[in-house]
């Protein structure tokens, strides 16, 4: 690679500008890499994939310095670490063109590969027997005809999950009830919750194709994935990073608890951390504890080593895993550009840290 600079890219669609002064939706981790990143001599340089002038090969960004953002037209990174999240199909579409472009640059390599969606990645993890104990069966939504197929097969309880977007946005628990009613509890694009009843299947298809769209979705059973005595969603976190080329660490896990009347436990949903420990004292036996602490254990071990064979290079993975009422484990969720603001939320600043100096650490193994 040619001029190996100490500068560290992070593209990112997720912020707005007033008067050259912008306002970044992960913030504060963007500061902390600056302010980590003079530690180890590393440059942290932020910008937008639509503000790429590849006839220059520059980028037009923001560093902080001197306490604020100042604007900067800088050349491009030879590594780039991706923070892009998607909204919809519609944001995805606005950026992917040109993120393809600087991936296909000769000089650059980004840190990470994202992954394909839930269901390419499920596919994926198939392949490993050691974790196929852990899968929920998992379809890909194609009618409203294989909506109804599902259902009767799975005690007229499914959720509906778009295969893309993250954050809980757009899941969709459908319930049939026994006088064909269809019982919906749902997160819309926005984040926010909603319950509709339709009294026969014309009006919950025509509802069921406004509200999907173009959006590809999978289908999955529902599972008792709530605590036994309030019924409230929960689920770990655990975040794997890795600190050098070949060694991947478990930085932290917790616990996100959902609200009672809500399908997800999601921070951006409304939901709050725990402490995992404490959690499970609470909530389990210490028979289930040892065996819910070994599969977990299992996952932890195999998925990331696995998901690189099989699908290339990753930086760090959040990892969401579900334990029903009867301490059965099952891997809900991959996300391969993970937040760490759960570890803010527990006030446990020492893991919140070690989180984001992880990339640091592997790109200075990768220089």
């Amino acid at each position: 690679m040619q001029n190996k600079r100490r500068t560290l890219g992070i593209i990112t669609c997720n912020f707005s500008t007033k008067n050259k002064k912008p306002s970044f939706v992960e913030e504060r981790f963007f500061k902390d890499l600056t302010s980590l990143g003079k530690k180890h001599n590393i440059e942290i340089f932020i910008f937008h994939p639509n503000k790429v002038f590849f006839a220059k090969n520059k980028a037009l960004g923001f560093k902080f310095v001197n306490g604020s953002w100042k604007e900067s037209l800088e050349k491009l990174p030879n590594f780039i670490y991706d923070r892009c999240h998607y909204k919809s199909l519609n944001h995805f579409q606005k950026y992917h063109k040109n993120i393809l472009k600087i991936r296909s640059h000769p000089f650059i390599k980004f840190l990470s590969k994202p992954l394909n969606g839930k269901l390419k990645t499920t596919e994926i993890l198939k392949l490993n027997n050691k974790l196929q104990n852990f899968l929920i069966p998992t379809l890909e939504y194609k009618n409203t005809a294989e909506v109804l197929n599902f259902l009767k097969k799975n005690n007229n309880k499914i959720i509906l999950k778009p295969n893309n977007l993250s954050h809980g946005r757009g899941i969709i628990y459908v319930e049939n009830s026994k006088d064909n009613t269809f019982i919906l509890n749902i997160r819309t694009k926005e984040n926010l919750k909603a319950s509709l009843t339709f009294n026969n299947k014309e009006s919950f298809f025509k509802w069921l194709l406004s509200f999907i769209k173009n959006t590809k979705y999978i289908m999955q059973p529902y599972l008792e994935l709530h605590t036994r005595n309030n019924k409230e969603p929960f689920d770990v976190r655990v975040l794997l990073q890795k600190t050098s080329k070949e060694n991947w660490q478990l930085t932290g896990k917790a616990i996100r608890l959902g609200q009672k009347d809500s399908i997800t436990s999601n921070l951006h949903g409304g939901g709050k951390a725990l402490n995992f420990e404490n959690f499970l004292k609470e909530n389990f036996t210490a028979q289930e504890i040892n065996t819910i602490a070994e599969k977990i254990n299992t996952l932890i071990t195999n998925v990331p080593k696995h998901l690189e064979q099989n699908h290339g290079q990753l930086c760090e993975l959040g990892i969401d895993i579900g334990i029903d009422t009867k301490a059965n484990v099952f891997l809900l969720e991959i996300n391969s550009k993970p937040g760490r603001s759960i570890f803010l939320e527990l006030d446990d600043y020492k893991t919140y840290l070690k989180s984001v100096k992880c990339p640091l650490l592997y790109l200075k193994s990768l220089l």
